[in-house]
């Protein structure tokens, strides 16, 4: 909720100027219109408070404008056309931004670009909520990765009791009689047989791949550890 509400003032623009001078010439023009309105009803007596007035109003609304993109209190601290700049380039690592200092010239920069400010913001929000993902994911995959060892093998538990195991040898030896009731079981017994010998190929390749599977996981789980000490 706070995060979407940061987003949505990050959104609405601040006013912008190419020089703190047009601000100040705003501020000047204000001052000397109100003033003169003021002076015909009331006299001079209100000079000093209205100027006050006027100039508590800028600082107010001073953190929505800006001088080409720098906040209107920096570029207000600006001598001989120099001011030191904090440059946050939104660089997320464990939790913490790196930021850079930089000295640069307020004449030589370039045009504010809004949208691309804007952009910054959005790509910083998605690394810190994607920051916050990773974190958690690496709390609970651990669980999950023991939860997927313990089903597999479980179900393959499953699969080897239900094979029906026929001794080939005992097939073999059995004695053949003529009568159609023979032969049936005869039939039936074989099929049991091609059965059992399909079902031991299937376990067979399902173990394979079982086991294939938990060295992945026994590898992932491996890495987290590791990556966590």
């Amino acid at each position: 909720m706070e995060r979407n509400f940061d987003r949505e003032l990050r959104e609405i623009p601040k006013i912008q100027a190419d020089e703190k001078e047009d601000i100040l010439l705003v501020q000047n023009r204000i001052q000397e219109a109100a003033l003169e309105k003021i002076q015909k009803h009331l006299g001079d007596d209100t000079d000093p408070q209205f100027r006050e007035w006027v100039n508590d109003t800028f600082e107010l609304a001073a953190p929505n404008l800006q001088v080409n993109g720098i906040d209107y209190n920096i570029a207000l601290k600006e001598k001989n056309g120099r001011v030191s700049l904090l440059v946050s380039f939104g660089i997320f690592r464990q939790g913490l931004m790196f930021q850079m200092f930089q000295q640069t010239n307020i004449q030589d920069m370039e045009p504010f670009n809004e949208e691309l400010c804007l952009r910054v913001h959005d790509v910083r929000a998605q690394i810190e909520e994607a920051t916050v993902k990773l974190t958690q994911r690496r709390k609970t995959l651990p669980d999950k990765v023991k939860d997927v060892i313990r089903e597999l093998m479980t179900k393959q538990a499953i699969s080897i009791d239900n094979v029906n195991f026929v001794d080939k040898k005992r097939v073999d030896e059995m004695e053949v009689e003529e009568s159609s009731d023979d032969t049936r079981v005869i039939e039936q017994t074989s099929q049991t047989f091609d059965q059992s010998l399909s079902i031991l190929e299937d376990l067979k390749k399902s173990v394979s791949g079982n086991l294939s599977r938990l060295e992945r996981a026994q590898t992932v789980i491996m890495d987290i550890n590791q990556y966590n000490s």
